[in-house]
């Protein structure tokens, strides 16, 4: 700060705020932070030192995402609900996609060009329409309707499928979908507890 004439200990992993979202990249070597002072910082994990900073201009992170290989870094935010998408290298922005509804479940694929987002259709309250965006493009390429009752969704290692976790009164069941072209690849009940999916690989999903 102003005045001061000397530091003691360290700026290595040192975020200003509160930190609101994490993740690290697949191979562990990078690791992204953010927090309500709208910043996201990419950092060494083994290091610790700070590698970029890339501010945005509105809303409360709800997650923060780095692509398999290290390139791009996705934010989801709340109030207002939008995904943006950048490259780590310079801090260029790629994708700022405002249709997305962050307050309900959603998904980014793993190499984050790809965002799965649910809507509401308004004349069928009781079925629900999942929306399968580019964030390269930033338009919806497709989209299916699943089963009401949606709390958790997870793309797998490879984006090659997106796997549902609904919950209906005392049922619980996982839906396994095909990202390439929305058909429903399997579907298997599971402990009706469960709250949250994450994708180990095409087909091995983890629930908690």
């Amino acid at each position: 700060p102003h005045g001061a004439v000397a530091r003691l200990g360290t700026t290595r992993l040192r975020q200003p705020d509160q930190i609101g979202a994490m993740s690290f990249s697949e191979n562990g070597k990078l690791l992204a932070t953010v927090g309500n002072e709208r910043i996201v910082h990419i950092w060494d994990a083994c290091t610790g030192q700070s590698l970029q900073t890339i501010a945005f201009d509105a809303g409360s992170p709800r997650q923060v995402t780095i692509s398999q290989d290290g390139s791009r870094v996705a934010l989801a935010t709340m109030v207002p609900d939008a995904v943006r998408v950048w490259q780590v290298r310079d801090g260029k922005r790629l994708l700022h996609l405002e249709a997305v509804d962050t307050a309900e479940p959603f998904a980014i694929s793993a190499d984050c060009q790809a965002v799965a987002s649910l809507s509401k259709r308004e004349n069928r309250k009781e079925r629900n329409v999942l929306r399968l965006y580019d964030s390269v493009m930033g338009n919806a390429v497709r989209e299916w309707e699943v089963d009401a009752g949606l709390c958790s969704m997870a793309f797998s290692q490879d984006d090659q499928s997106l796997v549902l976790l609904h919950r209906s009164g005392q049922e619980c069941w996982l839906c396994w979908w095909d990202t390439t072209n929305g058909h429903l690849r399997r579907r298997l009940g599971c402990h009706n507890d469960s709250r949250f999916v994450r994708l180990a690989q095409r087909d091995a999903a983890i629930v908690l």
